[in-house]
């Protein structure tokens, strides 16, 4: 945990309104920091994308 949560492997967003943020559900960490779930409202939308073989598969595979 302490690795993975240095400054240079966090991303910290000033959110905006019309802010967009995705990321690869398989390979974050949601949380790194704290938050006051009981005053600051976390909106979040689940979306899958699917191919016939995962990015974790295709990079140990040769590109022809």
């Amino acid at each position: 945990m302490d690795f993975a949560t240095q400054p240079a492997f966090v991303h910290k967003h000033v959110w905006r309104e019309g802010d967009l943020i995705a990321w690869d559900n398989r390979c974050t960490m949601h949380r790194a920091l704290p938050y006051d779930d009981m005053t600051q409202r976390r909106v979040l939308y689940r979306i899958t994308v699917s191919d016939k073989i995962n990015s974790v598969e295709r990079a140990t595979q040769r590109v022809a």
